[in-house]
């Protein structure tokens, strides 16, 4: 709807502006909007990581990747939160799956950033 594009307007300009709580209430209004738009979750989960709430990132992740399975970017926000809070192993299994995807719909163009992360969860684990 309009209304949600103008919030997700607001969110990605706050964002911009470092202005993490108030990108947070963008996008909390955006998903109020348009409840069935991954991105709401997936940008709401990318100022919770910048404010330290790991946690909260995560299930607006899956939120976002039950909305839409081939977002790849949620999966690679997921994947980076879950090494934050020392979960390696499900990184790991986040990054198996965003690989995936990534090469089924968009030819790989996130293989790297998926590899960096493997490789950080990897050495972080042993």
């Amino acid at each position: 709807s309009m209304k949600a594009e103008e919030a997700r307007l607001e969110g990605k300009e706050y964002f911009t502006k470092s202005d993490w709580p108030n990108a947070v209430k963008a996008y909390t209004e955006m998903i109020k909007r348009a409840p069935e738009d991954a991105r709401g979750y997936s940008n709401r989960a990318a100022a919770l990581a910048k404010l330290m709430s790991f946690p909260e990132a995560i299930a607006d992740c899956n939120k976002a990747i039950e909305k839409d399975p081939n977002f790849v970017r949620a999966y690679i926000r997921k994947a980076t939160a879950q090494i934050a809070v020392k979960e390696y192993a499900s990184a790991l299994e986040t990054l198996d799956a965003a690989r995936t995807k990534d090469a089924e719909v968009n030819n790989g163009s996130s293989a790297r950033e998926i590899d960096q992360l493997y490789y950080k969860a990897s050495q972080q684990r042993f």
